[in-house]
């Protein structure tokens, strides 16, 4: 009796869903400005609602003005809010700022576009043949990824440090956070990684020189989520969410003390794994059948990658006699990453303000805006790939401006598996049998076992019963004895 047996084979992938508005702020409270040297800003994601079809995100985004008066160096800063719709359900959801400018038409006004990244699960769900009674199949066992879903947790990191100078104005600071390792346990997603703190600063005294300071701090964070076990894999994001400064100057001692209050946003997604049996080919021993089959096209999650990357890029001319004096505003923007033949190549743009003093001791500021491009090895598919910039130094080499950028560079790495299987099964009419006891039949080439039996609506243990000589694949000049108790 025939009883073929259907069951659901999941597969999912995923999109990325993105939107960009654009924000401005005024800057209050500014002095006489002499010459604006800097404008930048930088975006926190503080609320996000998901609903079936979409995403409504808001981030606060904060700018910092630099510019001389006669005074020296001022800094002010302005803060204002930025919402979007995110077409879908998403997870992963990060921000970005681009496109900053000052407008001095009207005032002071900082303007930038902010731009919203996320994540979507599509998933297609396909009814399937399994091993079922009275068919012949040809199975393949498969591993399907189970995604669990997204977890989300925070955490305040913080850190004091001393420096070896009396702080007189802090210029800009910043915070970049990244992963060095994703691991599951018991009932935790187990993550690792460090905390990049940047600091311009100007000190007392009368060289208006700007002193950089770079503090990593490490962290560790246990994202808590029931279903997580040792074996399992997964994958997250970590994004810095608010930083604050407070520095205490001691101009006795000429030093500093520094503490910093850094608030981290984690989310990560289970990913859990059970074996399945597909039926690729079939058939009936006595009937004649018609397949209708399926192609299926999947990714499977392998692991969570990362390195890190150095980039050169040229192109300002710089100041004849001048001196490089700090670089303020560096940011990293990632424009593409295409994989083609094994090699994915990244495209993206640094941006930074390298601000000189010429040889009149004047301040000059020249915007570098530059384009890089690298490459790395990944046979697999890639999906959230992320850019963290962890150092960038400026110099000037043959008349122009070279920017050294260090990246932290993460990925998920997936594996395309493209694989064809039977979705329904019909029996038709009885197969057509010879009369006779003993039967001969003329191979093809190319046959393997598999073809030969199910062109004869055989066993494949009959057939090499009493063709134990046969090579496969075969060539074609083979002849196939069946014999069959004639009724």
């Amino acid at each position: 009796m025939i009883q073929p047996n259907y069951c659901a084979l999941n597969s999912a992938k995923f999109l990325k869903r993105q939107s960009k508005v654009r924000v401005e702020t005024g800057f209050p409270d500014v002095e006489e400005v002499k010459k604006p040297i800097s404008v930048f800003a930088k975006s926190f994601i503080t609320s996000r609602e998901n609903s079936a079809e979409k995403t409504t995100v808001k981030a606060k985004v904060s700018f910092t003005f630099v510019y001389l008066s006669d005074d020296g160096y001022k800094k002010v800063n302005a803060e204002c809010d930025a919402f979007s719709e995110l077409d879908a359900d998403c997870s992963f959801v990060e921000s970005f700022v681009t496109d900053v400018k000052l407008l001095t038409s009207n005032g002071f006004i900082g303007v930038a576009s902010v731009v919203f990244v996320g994540c979507k699960k599509e998933e297609n769900q396909f009814s399937v043949l399994q091993n079922s009674d009275g068919v012949v199949c040809k199975s393949k066992e498969i591993d399907v990824d189970i995604y669990y879903n997204e977890k989300q947790g925070d955490q305040l990191i913080t850190d004091e440090f001393n420096l070896d100078f009396t702080v007189g104005e802090v210029l800009s600071y910043q915070a970049n956070a990244y992963l060095t390792s994703v691991n599951c346990g018991l009932g935790k997603i187990i993550l690792e990684g460090e905390t990049l703190l940047t600091v311009k600063a100007l000190p007392f005294s009368e060289n208006n020189d700007i002193v950089k300071e770079t503090k990593v701090i490490p962290f560790r964070y246990e994202l808590e989520s029931d279903d997580s076990l040792p074996d399992m894999k997964c994958f997250a994001i970590v994004n810095v969410s608010s930083t604050n400064l407070k520095i205490f100057a001691d101009e006795n001692k000429q030093k500093s003390s520094v503490s910093v209050d850094i608030k981290l946003a984690f989310s990560g997604v289970l990913v859990g794994s059970e074996k399945m049996t597909v039926v690729t080919d079939a058939y009936l021993k006595n009937f004649e059948c018609d397949l209708k089959k399926v192609d299926i096209e999947r990714l499977c999650f392998k692991e969570r990658k990362r390195f890190h990357e150095k980039v050169l890029c040229q192109g300002e001319a710089a100041l004849d006699g001048g001196r490089i004096l700090a670089v303020l505003g560096e940011c990293v923007n990632l424009v593409s990453a295409k994989s083609d033949g094994g090699v994915v190549t990244v495209d993206g743009i640094v941006k930074a303000d390298v601000v000189f003093k010429n040889s009149d001791n004047g301040i000059v500021n020249v915007p570098c805006d530059r384009p890089f491009t690298f490459d790395f090895s990944e046979n697999g598919e890639i999906f959230g790939l992320n850019l963290c910039l962890s150092g960038l130094n400026a110099r000037v080499r043959n008349g122009e401006i070279e920017l050294e950028t260090h990246l932290e560079v993460s990925y998920n790495s997936f594996e395309n598996e493209r694989f064809t299987c039977v979705e329904e099964i019909t029996k038709l009419g009885e197969r057509n049998r010879l009369g006779s006891a003993i039967s001969v039949f003329v191979a093809s080439a190319g046959d393997d076992l598999w073809d030969v039996a199910k062109r004869l609506g055989s066993d494949e243990e009959e057939i090499l019963k009493y063709n134990g000589d046969l090579t496969f694949p075969l060539s074609g000049d083979e002849r196939i004895i069946l014999y069959r108790q004639k009724i």
